[in-house]
C-alpha cells in the first residue's frame, strides 16, 4: 500500500525515504525548466501519477512521464466521468502564475487569420494531451489529472485525432503485457510552417514525441522506443498530406533520434531518472519488472527486430 504523503515546507516526503515536489509550488531547476509530480488516487492507495518538467519561458511541457503496469488495464471510468476537464495546475507559486508563466487551456486554442486558411473548416488547434487520458481511466481523480494545462500544448487537430492517437493506443497496448516508463514531450523547436504561435500567442511546438522504456519479457532486455509526431496542419480533406503524416508518425525511432530534436537532451535522462525515484514507490511492480533510469538512458538505439515489431 503506498505510503501516507505528507506535506512538508512545499516537499512531499514519503515513508519510502524518497521526495517528490510539492505541486503547490514547484522549485526551479537553474535551468529554467520545474520539475514536479502531479499524485492521484487509485484502488491501491495514493500513487504519483505525473512526473512533470515544465519550460517556464516558452508556457509549455517539456515531457509528462508516468509508469504503466496492470493498474494501467483497468477502465473502470470512462471518459465523460471527467469532472475537472481542461485547467491550469491548481497553485499559487509564483514560479507558475497564469499567465506569466503558464497558459489558461480552459477555453480553446484559437488559429491566426493564417493558419484557419490551411485548416478550414477548422479553426482551433487541440489541446493535446502529452499523458494521454485512456491509460489513467483506473480512478476518476487520475483520470482528470490528465486535463492540467501543464499536461497539453497546441496540436495539430487531424494528426491528434488519428496518427497521433493510434500510437497513443498502440504503445499502451504493447505496455498491457510488461511494465514500463512512458515519457511525452515536446521538440526544441516551434512551428515555423504555419507561424510559431496561436492566435493568442501561445507557442506551437514543432512535433509530439514519444519514448517507451520497457524490459522484453522474453529476453529481460530493457529497451527504449519512440516516436514523432510532426506537428504542422494537415486538413482534413488533404488525403495525400493524412498518408504522409501517418508514414512518418508510426516509423519507430530511436531515442538518439529523439534526443537529436531537442535542445536540452539531458532532460530525456533527468527524467527518466526521476520518473524511477518517484513513480515506482507505491507501485505494485517488482524492481526486476521494470527498466531501471541506468537501462533507459542507456537504450539510445533500436534493432531491426524491435523496430519490426513497434512499426505500425
Amino acid at each position: 500500500m503506498f505510503s501516507e504523503i505528507i506535506l512538508t515546507a512545499g516537499l512531499i516526503v514519503t515513508a519510502f525515504g524518497l521526495t517528490t515536489i510539492d505541486t503547490t509550488c514547484p522549485l526551479p531547476d537553474t535551468n529554467g525548466i520545474n520539475t514536479f509530480v502531479i499524485p492521484a488516487n487509485s484502488s491501491i492507495g495514493k500513487i504519483n501519477l505525473l512526473l512533470i518538467k515544465y519550460d517556464q519561458a516558452r508556457k509549455l511541457p517539456f515531457s509528462s512521464t508516468v509508469l504503466h503496469d496492470q493498474l494501467n488495464t483497468l477502465k473502470d471510468i470512462t471518459r465523460a466521468s471527467v469532472s475537472e476537464p481542461f485547467g491550469p495546475l491548481n497553485q499559487t507559486c509564483s514560479s507558475l502564475a497564469v499567465p506569466t508563466f503558464q497558459f489558461n487551456c480552459t477555453g480553446g486554442i484559437s488559429m491566426t487569420d493564417a493558419q484557419k486558411v490551411k485548416a478550414t473548416p477548422r479553426y482551433t488547434w487541440d489541446r493535446g494531451h502529452l499523458t494521454p487520458a485512456n491509460p489513467m481511466r483506473f480512478s476518476e481523480d487520475a483520470l482528470n489529472k490528465t486535463f492540467v494545462c501543464v499536461n497539453l500544448a497546441a496540436q495539430d487537430s487531424w494528426t491528434n485525432q488519428n496518427a497521433w492517437m493510434n500510437i497513443e493506443v498502440f504503445t499502451e497496448n504493447k505496455l498491457k503485457a510488461t511494465n514500463g516508463y512512458v515519457m511525452t514531450g515536446l521538440c526544441s523547436a516551434n512551428n515555423t510552417v504555419d507561424g510559431p504561435t496561436t492566435y493568442k500567442g501561445y507557442i506551437i511546438p514543432q512535433c509530439f514525441w514519444k519514448l517507451a522504456c520497457y524490459k522484453d519479457k522474453l529476453t529481460k532486455v530493457s529497451k527504449v522506443v519512440g516516436y514523432i509526431g510532426e506537428n504542422t496542419i494537415v486538413n482534413f480533406s488533404d488525403l495525400v498530406a493524412q498518408k504522409d503524416r501517418n508514414a512518418t508518425t508510426f516509423t519507430p525511432r530511436s531515442q538518439s533520434e529523439i534526443l537529436a530534436r531537442l535542445t536540452k537532451p539531458e532532460l530525456v535522462a533527468q527524467g527518466w531518472t526521476d520518473a524511477e525515484a518517484n513513480l515506482l514507490p507505491g507501485r505494485q511492480v517488482a524492481s526486476t519488472d521494470i527498466p531501471t533510469a541506468s537501462e533507459c538512458i542507456a537504450a539510445t538505439t533500436i534493432s531491426t527486430e524491435t523496430f519490426t515489431e513497434w512499426k505500425l
